[in-house]
C-alpha cells in the first residue's frame, strides 16, 4: 500500500514538473529566445509602453510605485491609485524583479515568460490532477490552458490578464463546495492544514486581477447555488460562506488604497470612468470563442476569423476571445453535456466524474448568460455598477472550464479504447489534435523579427542618454504636445502611452505627463497656446520647469511651427535625436 502511495506522488511530481518545464519550453521557442534581445525596446507605445511606466514607477517609488509616482505628472505626483492598473501580487512580483533586472522591458518579458510555467502548475496542481489516474493526461490538459490563444494575444500589452493563474483556484474552490462537506460546528473541511490553504487561495484569488476575481465569484457562487438545490438546505450558504468572505477580503485589500484616497481626497468623476453601455460594447460573443484564433499559421483556418472579423460588427478586444482547438472541443461537449440533462429525465450519477462534468458545464452555461450581449452583466452594469465591462475576458475561465471537459471525456474515452483494445485509434486522434494545436496556436515569432527596430532603438538611446548628461537629477521637464492621462486619444501620428517613453528611458527627471486626469491638474492647467507663446513658457517656468521635450510625431504639420517657435524665436539649441523626431530645449 505504501509503494502505490509512494508511486502515486512520483507520478503526480512528474506531471508537475511536466507542467512546468514545458510551458516553459515553449514560450521560449515561440519567442526565440536564443536570438532575442529582451532589453531591446519594441513597444514604442500603446499598452506594452503603459506596463513598462508602471514597471518603472515601481522601480523608482518601491512598492509605493504602485499608487503614487513622484516622477510622473510634473509639478505635481502621478496619483495611479485612482485608476488601479495593477493587481497587488503582480506589483510584488514587479517589485522584486526589479531589485535585480534594471531594464524595464526586461522585467516586463520576464515576467510574460514566467507566467506559462506559473500557470501551468497552478492548473495542475489545483486542478486537474484531480480529474482523471491518467496524469501525463492531466499534465496535458494543464499545459494547452497555459498555451491557450487567449495568453498569445495578450502577450506583454495585457500583461495583468496574461496572469491568470488565479482562474484555476476558482475552479478548484468550486469542486471543494461541491464534493467536500465542513465538519459539523466547525469551520474545518478536511484537515487544518488544508483548509487554511483553501483560504489563503481564496485571498489570493481575490488579490488578482478584478476581472479574474469577480467572474471567480460568479463561479463560486453558482457552485453553491448547486448544493443548496442537491441538500435542498439553504444552511450551505453558511457553511460555505467563509470562501466567500476570504475571497471578498482580498478584493477588499486590493482596492482599499483606491477606497481611501477617494475618501480623504474625493472622487474623481473624470479618469477610468465606465459606461453601462460598454458592457454590450465588450461583451462575449460565441463564435468568437468557438472561431480560430486570428493568428493561426493555417491559411484556411485563420480567413475564418478574419472572414467574420472583417463583416461583423462591434469588433474590438472581444476578438482575443477564441479558445483553441482543444478548449473548443470541450466547449462543443459542455454545451452537449447541458442539452443532456435537459432532454433527458434521468437521475443524476453518483460517480464523481460525471457530477463534475455536470458542475463544468453549469459554470460554462452561467458565464455565457451573464457575458453575453444584452445577459446579466449588462443588467448588472445598468442596475448596480459598470465597473466590470469587458466581459470578453471570462473567455479565458470558460477556457479552464472547458478543458477540464475535455480532460474527464479523454480520461472516459481512453477507458473505453482500452476495454475495446482501440488504443491505436485513441492514440492516433490525440497525437493528431495535440500537434495540429501546437502548430497551428503557438505564436512563433518570425526570424528576425527585432532587426527593424534596432535603429530606432539606437536613436531613442543616444537621444536620451544626451538628455540625461546634460541635465541634472530632478529637472522638471515640461511634455509637448501635452497628453491628458490615461485613456486618451493622442494627436498626430503618436500612438497611447507613447509619451511614457521619455519616462521609461531616463532617470531622476520629473516628467508632465502621467498626471491622473481630473486629479494632478497643473500641468494640464498650464498648457496654453499649444505651448506656443511666451505667456506658455513664463508660466511653467514659474511652476519649477526648466525644460521643453518634444515629440514632433503629435503635430500634424510634423512640428515646423514649435520648432520654429523655441529655435528661431526665443534662439534656444536643442538637443535633436539623429532622426529628428525628438527635441529637448533647456530653457534660459
Amino acid at each position: 500500500m505504501k509503494e502505490r502511495g509512494n508511486t502515486i506522488n512520483i507520478r503526480i511530481i512528474g506531471g508537475a514538473l511536466l507542467s512546468l518545464i514545458i510551458p516553459l519550453a515553449i514560450v521560449l521557442i515561440a519567442v526565440r529566445a536564443w536570438e532575442t534581445n529582451f532589453c531591446l525596446e519594441d513597444s514604442f507605445g500603446g499598452d506594452g509602453m503603459l506596463c513598462q511606466l508602471l514597471i518603472k514607477s515601481i522601480a523608482n517609488n518601491g512598492i509605493r510605485g504602485l499608487w503614487i509616482d513622484n516622477y510622473l505628472g510634473a509639478p505635481e505626483l502621478s496619483s495611479l491609485v485612482d485608476t488601479p492598473f495593477l493587481d497587488l501580487p503582480m506589483g510584488m512580483e514587479i517589485f522584486m524583479l526589479t531589485r535585480v533586472i534594471k531594464s524595464t522591458r526586461a522585467v516586463l518579458w520576464a515576467m510574460y515568460i514566467i507566467s506559462y510555467p506559473c500557470i501551468g502548475v497552478f492548473m495542475y496542481v489545483l486542478v486537474t490532477r484531480k480529474l482523471t489516474d491518467y496524469q501525463v493526461l492531466n499534465a496535458a490538459i494543464a499545459i494547452a490552458y497555459s498555451i491557450a490563444p487567449y495568453h498569445f494575444i495578450r502577450a506583454m500589452g495585457h500583461s495583468t490578464l496574461s496572469r491568470y493563474y488565479s482562474v484555476p483556484i476558482c475552479v478548484f474552490i468550486s469542486m471543494l463546495i461541491i464534493e467536500e462537506e465542513y465538519r459539523k460546528g466547525s469551520p474545518v473541511r478536511y484537515g487544518k492544514f488544508k483548509t487554511i490553504c483553501m483560504y489563503l487561495l481564496c485571498l489570493l484569488l481575490g488579490l488578482s486581477n478584478i476581472y479574474y476575481a469577480f467572474f471567480g465569484l460568479v463561479c463560486i457562487f453558482s457552485a453553491v447555488l448547486i448544493k443548496i438545490l442537491r441538500t435542498k438546505s439553504v444552511r450551505v450558504l453558511w457553511n460555505e460562506a467563509l470562501a466567500v468572505y476570504f475571497t471578498l477580503l482580498g478584493v477588499f485589500i486590493g482596492l482599499f488604497p483606491h477606497i481611501y484616497y477617494t475618501i480623504k481626497y474625493g472622487e474623481n468623476s473624470v479618469a477610468g470612468v465606465r459606461y453601462p453601455q460598454e458592457t454590450e460594447m465588450f461583451a462575449l460573443k460565441i463564435i468568437q470563442l468557438v472561431l480560430p484564433c486570428g493568428y493561426n499559421r493555417i491559411p484556411f483556418l485563420r480567413n475564418m476569423n478574419t472572414a467574420y472579423s472583417t463583416a461583423a460588427f462591434n469588433i474590438n478586444e472581444n476578438g482575443m476571445a477564441s479558445l483553441g482547438l482543444l478548449a473548443t472541443i470541450g466547449f462543443i461537449c459542455a454545451c452537449g453535456i447541458i442539452v443532456s440533462k435537459f432532454a433527458f429525465d434521468n437521475n443524476e450519477r453518483t460517480d464523481r466524474p460525471s457530477r463534475r462534468l455536470t458542475l463544468f458545464s453549469f459554470l460554462i452555461l452561467v458565464l455565457i448568460v451573464y457575458s453575453m450581449g444584452g445577459g446579466i452583466g449588462t443588467i448588472v452594469a445598468y442596475l448596480i455598477t459598470p465597473e466590470i465591462r469587458a466581459l470578453n475576458r471570462c473567455s479565458i475561465v470558460i477556457s479552464c472550464l472547458s478543458l477540464c471537459v475535455l480532460n474527464i471525456l479523454v480520461g472516459k474515452l481512453y477507458d473505453f479504447s482500452k476495454r475495446n483494445k482501440t488504443l491505436l485509434a485513441f492514440y492516433s486522434i490525440v497525437l493528431m489534435a495535440v500537434g495540429l494545436t501546437l502548430y497551428s496556436e503557438v505564436r512563433i515569432s518570425d526570424k528576425g523579427w527585432q532587426e527593424p527596430l534596432k535603429e530606432r532603438n539606437e536613436i531613442c538611446h543616444r537621444f536620451f542618454d544626451d538628455v540625461q548628461n546634460s541635465l541634472e537629477k530632478g529637472t522638471l521637464i515640461y511634455q509637448l504636445p501635452h497628453t491628458d492621462f490615461p485613456e486618451s486619444l493622442p494627436s498626430g501620428t503618436m500612438t497611447f502611452y507613447e509619451p511614457a517613453l521619455a519616462y521609461v528611458m531616463t532617470d531622476g527627471f520629473m516628467w508632465s505627463y502621467g498626471g491622473i486626469m481630473g486629479r494632478d491638474t497643473k500641468a494640464h492647467d498650464l498648457y496654453i497656446d499649444d505651448g506656443i507663446s511666451d505667456d506658455f513658457v513664463n508660466g511653467i517656468k514659474e511652476a519649477g520647469f526648466t525644460a521643453v521635450y518634444i515629440d514632433t510625431k503629435g503635430y500634424d504639420d510634423g512640428g515646423e511651427e514649435i520648432i520654429s517657435f523655441y529655435s528661431d524665436e526665443l534662439g534656444l539649441s536643442p538637443i535633436i535625436s539623429d532622426d529628428a523626431s525628438l527635441y529637448l530645449y533647456v530653457l534660459n
